[in-house]
């Protein structure tokens, strides 16, 4: 309702260039994916703690190897996110431009049809349109692909990590291989309880990145109106 009363409020002169289709996505997707946003930083928030909380419980197991796991699961999730981020802001502009378009050339089509009957540019409209269309459809599958890639990332990394891990007690002479029997059950336990939630963190991270870009667009119009 607040977008929808902004844009009514606005002067006449405003929509003398303004972009409809834009005005519509503003008002519905945008406004829909500030909710997932908020959603989405809401349970990164609920993750972080207990992510925290599953380590402060696994380290009175073994304190060393769980908070080596915990590091590097934290790097892995920073550069992951230092990388991924503008790829999946770039997505979400994308993702309101190319929406705005389908607004732009359904809008036209309808109004125009008969103009356009007579003009014979069905093709044109229809290309402008597939064209969007395809756009928009890459910057979904975009968001799809880069939101599943990297768990597979962290998981390897992890699983790396361990035996390195090993690998780096046993040359120091610190330990054995019969000895580490039990912390690899340590890790099993650690395995099955950090990695779902780093996995989730990452997640929400990455949606966070792909839904600024609306929230960017929402809080610049609401701000505008503050100023009017």
């Amino acid at each position: 309702n607040r977008m929808m009363i902004n844009f009514m409020k606005r002067p006449y002169e405003y929509y003398l260039n303004a972009n409809t289709s834009i005005i519509q996505r503003n008002i519905t997707s945008d406004i829909n994916n500030v909710y997932a946003l908020i959603l989405n930083i809401l349970q990164l928030t609920s993750e972080i703690i207990v992510f925290i909380i599953l380590v402060l419980v696994l380290v009175t197991v073994d304190a060393k190897m769980i908070l080596t796991i915990a590091a590097l699961l934290l790097l892995v999730l920073f550069l992951i996110k230092k990388f991924l981020k503008p790829v999946m802001l770039k997505a979400g502009r994308d993702n309101q431009d190319y929406y705005a378009g389908l607004f732009k050339w359904i809008s036209e089509s309808v109004d125009a049809i008969k103009e356009i009957k007579i003009a014979d540019k069905e093709n044109y409209f229809i290309n402008e349109y597939s064209k969007c269309g395809n756009g928009y459809v890459n910057a979904v599958q975009k968001y799809t692909l880069y939101s599943g890639t990297p768990r597979l990332l962290i998981e390897w990394i992890c699983v790396a990590g361990l035996v390195l891990y090993m690998i780096a007690e046993i040359l120091s002479g610190t330990t054995d291989l019969t000895s580490m029997i039990p912390q690899i059950s340590v890790f099993g336990l650690a395995a099955a309880r950090l990695l779902p939630s780093a996995n989730r963190i990452n997640n929400y991270l990455t949606n966070i990145s792909y839904f600024t870009p609306f929230l960017d667009n929402v809080s610049d119009n609401l701000q505008e109106e503050i100023h009017d």
